[in-house]
């Protein structure tokens, strides 16, 4: 998987918890302009801020890597239509 689709992963995860930037940014300590970058696929985080941010999402390394779904908090999945994030 592609650092892009990773960070439409977490955008997707992060909405769907209505969780802004922001408030990532200041649970995470990471800057608001580096996360929406990560979202954007534009930079390449570490393994470590990776796993920071999935901390605060409450978002597993499985559900981020996963081919084809996504979790949200009432324990529902969600398919995502695009099945070439394989």
């Amino acid at each position: 998987m592609d650092i892009e689709n990773i960070g439409k992963r977490i955008r997707l995860s992060r909405r769907t918890k209505d969780i802004t930037l922001k408030d990532l940014s200041n649970l995470t300590g990471i800057s608001i302009n580096y996360l929406s970058a990560i979202e954007q696929g534009k930079a390449n985080p570490t393994l470590k801020k990776i796993d920071i941010i999935l901390f605060h999402l409450q978002m597993s390394w499985e559900e981020l890597l996963s081919p084809d779904t996504l979790s949200i908090p009432n324990n529902d999945v969600v398919k995502l239509s695009n099945p070439q994030v394989r």
